[in-house]
């Protein structure tokens, strides 16, 4: 669990800590829970019925109202539960989470000795954590920086020569890519798009437009740079797109 504040060191220790126990504790009891698929730009509501989360893969934001306390990781346990101060739970990116009731969780960590240790480990992390942490809650409170827009067909997503502000995510839709006014790939839902200019810090080297209806998320530098660590797999995902374009390019302007 981050806290919208900078932490000291111990603190980010304890954090990861407990995010390493929280994935351990989710092999061990996983399969007792339901698997609760997250999707990309919606909220995880509380339930009449309290609920516990365990995070396996994605990055989540935690708000009280309109203010936003902390961000989830992969690892990170958080009860859910309907109270006076509802906490919601929005989701940048499509994730996995075991969803437990309560009476599931008791039966689950009941049949696991090692599994109650980690709780208990777990419990006491976030307790000294918690008591550190959330006295500073509100020296730092920053909307989230990922924004979500929907475009007509034939709208232009990105221009080529533009400056390089943001990375994309297509959600819905696709997407063509012209090079100087040639089609040289196309845009599939879960593709990111437009990190090479980001990475590299260069004018926009392709246009994107929609070709059909489309749904896309933005994300600034210095949020995608956070997502990286929350979530490494994106790494592997975006090697193997720049893979994929690199083949791409070569079939249309270097092979015979």
């Amino acid at each position: 669990m981050f806290p919208v504040i900078e932490l000291p060191q111990d603190l980010q220790t304890a954090d990861e800590s407990a995010r390493q126990l929280g994935l351990q504790l989710a092999d061990l009891i996983g399969s007792h829970g339901a698997e609760l698929e997250i999707k990309a730009g919606h909220y995880i509501e509380p339930t009449e019925t309290p609920s516990w989360l365990i995070l396996v893969d994605g990055y989540l934001q935690g708000f009280a109202g309109e203010a936003r306390l902390f961000d989830l990781a992969a690892g990170d346990v958080i009860l859910l539960q309907k109270g006076e101060q509802e906490l919601r739970l929005f989701a940048d990116f499509a994730g996995v989470a075991r969803k437990f009731d309560e009476a599931t969780l008791a039966t689950a960590l009941s049949a696991n000795p090692k599994a109650v240790a980690l709780w208990l480990q777990i419990e006491a992390i976030n307790r000294t954590f918690l008591a550190a942490a959330f006295t500073e809650l509100t020296a730092s409170r920053r909307p989230p920086a990922t924004a979500f827009k929907e475009y007509a067909p034939g709208e232009v997503i990105i221009s080529e020569g533009d400056e390089a502000t943001a990375v994309y995510e297509l959600l819905d839709g696709e997407a063509v890519v012209d090079v100087k006014g040639r089609e040289v790939s196309r845009i599939m839902p879960g593709d990111i798009f437009g990190e090479m200019s980001f990475l590299t810090q260069r004018p926009r080297a392709a246009t994107v437009r929609a070709l059909t209806h489309c749904e896309v998320q933005g994300t600034s530098r210095d949020d995608f740079l956070t997502m990286i660590q929350l979530r490494p797999t994106m790494l592997t995902s975006i090697a193997k797109q720049l893979a994929e374009r690199v083949v791409q390019l070569d079939e249309q302007f270097v092979s015979p």
